[in-house]
């Protein structure tokens, strides 16, 4: 049994604040103040609440879990600095991932290649993925969405209050949403371990920044094997 809250000194609570998925915008649509714990007095900057998110999560793993074949799961992103954390979390999912635009049809237009009509949504973003979200409301799916404290709500059934703008929030709620699934189906024994490693792994990365990672990487590889005779 997953546990519904977890304190503040948990490996898990930890890494969420630490990649900034606690801090919404300083903007709140009033539908998501009750997932507001404060707002920050030195640039108003809105808070999310911790465990109300967790419990959030927890919420959206079980629906995942209920669909029987995940691939009829959707998870989305229109986002370019989203689209490695939702095919990552496709990886581990089995989830059907769409990235980048969303071409209208895709749910319902039979003449289009592959069409699939999908039995959950996953956004990213209420926002930038109302295409996608319209178009899944128009055949009944339901709609499970990442959303900032600004985020526009409409056909969105389950929300998740989070940091939708951080590539590292990104990140860490794709992944730990991903090891909340894994957990229920028993796939996995534990939902906060390898939290660094996993969550840096799904962040959305420039080409130049991998490559200067990379050169730093066999730079200090390179200091390690130098030998002297």
């Amino acid at each position: 049994m997953v546990a519904t809250t977890r304190p503040l000194r948990s490996p898990l609570t930890k890494t969420l604040i630490q990649s900034n998925s606690h801090l919404g915008s300083t903007t709140l649509n009033t539908k998501m103040k009750t997932y507001v714990y404060s707002k920050r007095s030195s640039d108003g900057i809105v808070i999310f609440d911790i465990n109300k998110m967790w419990t959030k999560m927890i919420q959206a793993a079980s629906a995942f879990c209920s669909i029987e074949n995940p691939s009829d799961v959707i998870v989305v992103s229109s986002k370019e600095f989203g689209k490695r954390a939702v095919r990552k979390f496709a990886e581990l999912t089995g989830a059907t991932p769409i990235y980048g635009r969303f071409i209208p049809g895709s749910f319902t237009n039979r003449s289009i290649n592959k069409v699939k009509e999908p039995r959950l949504i996953i956004s990213l973003d209420s926002t930038a993925d109302k295409n996608t979200i319209v178009e899944a409301a128009g055949c009944n799916t339901p709609v499970i969405s990442f959303c900032n404290s600004d985020a526009a709500l409409a056909f969105v059934d389950l929300v998740i209050p989070m940091n939708n703008r951080s590539q590292s929030s990104i990140a860490a709620g794709f992944y730990n949403l991903a090891n909340l699934i894994r957990f229920i189906k028993g796939e996995i024994d534990t939902v906060d371990n390898n939290l660094v490693n996993g969550i840096e792994s799904f962040i959305y990365r420039e080409k130049e920044e991998m490559i200067a990672i990379a050169d730093e990487y066999e730079a200090k590889n390179a200091e390690k094997n130098v030998r002297f005779d």
